[in-house]
């Protein structure tokens, strides 16, 4: 029993979530037809990311969900605005089924780019590196939204 105890207590904390290294990240990307289009770039169907990437298992997230015309991304523990400064790159791209926030589109059709403050459960992409567009290094997939308020700017 005494030996199962440390199992247990790493089974339930994620102890067994692979680490991944720069070097075997990199060599990922260098089989990315083969493993995420079969092969086949041209008439290969995309797997999807979750497929393709290794992604951490869900995990409840907090921050700020900036989305605008051709962007989409989460700062991780902001609680305002202020607390990420315009100009500062974000490089964690927030990715979303939009038709399940259909509040999102509305409100940035009428007002421009929108952020909202964001509680949801989420993964979050195990290597660092430029394939989920040419300024986002990082990607979250949201599984399930918990909370979501319109953040209102302040001057």
């Amino acid at each position: 029993m005494r030996r199962a105890v440390p199992l247990l207590f790493c089974l339930f904390l994620s102890c067994g979530e692979k680490k991944y290294t720069a070097q075997e990240c990199q060599s990922l990307e260098l089989t990315l037809v083969k493993r995420c289009f079969g092969g086949n770039l041209t008439s290969g169907q995309y797997v999807g990311d979750l497929k393709c990437w290794p992604f951490s298992k869900p995990v409840r997230m907090r921050g700020i969900w900036v989305f605008g015309l051709e962007t989409s991304f989460f700062v991780p523990n902001a609680n305002t605005l202020k607390s990420w400064p315009p100009g500062q790159s974000a490089n964690t791209h927030f990715k979303t089924d939009m038709t399940k926030v259909p509040e999102v589109m509305a409100a940035y059709h009428r007002d421009g780019t929108v952020a909202y403050f964001v509680d949801f459960l989420g993964r979050q992409s195990l290597c660092d590196n430029a394939v989920y567009g040419p300024s986002y290094s990082r990607e979250v997939i949201v599984e399930r939204f918990y909370s979501m308020r319109r953040v209102v700017p302040t001057s």
